[in-house]
């Protein structure tokens, strides 16, 4: 291995880059199970991981527009996390630039609220999914869905 092959092997351990990673859901629903579809592949050579995984989070945002504070009128939101899953898709492995894909079906808690956007509030979905292995992981970035 040269020296830039290092170097560019101990940036990949910093930043989780040299894989590439997406997530898709398909027909999500409150009611039944849905399918996420991830997609992972290396950007070359191989990748040890000890698994493949998606978070799942469901947030809904109120606001109060214009309250009067101390410095003058500002809106007012209120975050709170209404759903989080974890779900893990594989274990350990060895990833290659020929990419592996999995699948899972996901179940909502009941009570699970849909998705919404309102004038003062919304609900949305959202789902990462990650390659766990040493150093920074590697992940899909989040990508809100939408659920009826």
């Amino acid at each position: 291995m040269g020296f830039m092959d290092k170097l560019k092997s101990a940036k990949n351990f910093v930043t989780g880059g040299g894989a590439e990673v997406q997530v898709a859901v398909e027909g999500a629903s409150l009611t039944q199970p849905f399918t996420v579809n991830v997609s992972a592949r290396t950007t070359e050579g191989e990748m040890a991981i000890s698994r493949c995984y998606i978070k799942i989070r469901g947030s809904e945002r109120a606001t109060v527009r214009k309250v009067e504070t101390q410095t003058g009128k500002r809106d007012v939101h209120s975050d709170v996390n209404t759903c989080e899953l974890s779900v893990d898709l594989c274990g350990a492995g060895t990833l290659t630039t020929e990419g592996a894909q999995f699948s899972t079906q996901v179940t909502l808690p009941a009570g699970s609220l849909p998705t919404y956007n309102g004038r003062n509030a919304q609900h949305v979905y959202k789902v990462c999914a990650f390659l766990d292995k040493s150093g920074n992981d590697p992940d899909s970035g989040w990508v809100a869905f939408d659920v009826s």
